[in-house]
């Protein structure tokens, strides 16, 4: 059985231990290590900042292409290709080719768009 003189000495030596503090029960290599964490921690901390800031500035461009792509080129899109296909043979050439042209302007800027939000998408993990 443990007697109350062992508890009490036991007690001692553990508040001594705590007056000591941690940083000099730690070896050589640990102080030197605890320093330079210690030394490196306010940078961290200021690019911490600086992803999260980054971040939510991406999170918002990210809707605003969303909402571009959403509202107004997919509509554009749909209308132009719709155009494109009521079109019959004795139409005006050069109207099928500019109708054309800006479908296919309007895919690549879909495309650009979507490549740019899997990005965004990608660096936010």
């Amino acid at each position: 059985m443990v007697s109350i003189k062992q508890l009490k000495e036991s007690k001692e030596s553990l508040a001594a231990e705590l007056r000591q503090g941690l940083f000099h029960a730690l070896s050589g290599a640990e102080q030197k290590e605890l320093q330079e964490i210690s030394a490196s921690l306010p940078k961290v901390q200021l690019q911490l900042i600086k992803a999260s800031e980054e971040r939510a500035s991406l999170e918002q461009e990210k809707q605003q292409l969303e909402m571009k792509l959403t509202n107004y080129l997919l509509p554009r899109q749909e209308a132009i290709e719709s155009r494109l296909g009521l079109k019959t043979v004795g139409d005006d050439e050069l109207q099928i080719r500019t109708l054309q042209a800006e479908a296919d302007r309007l895919e690549k800027e879909i495309d650009n768009l979507t490549e740019k939000q899997q990005r965004m998408c990608i660096s936010e993990l």
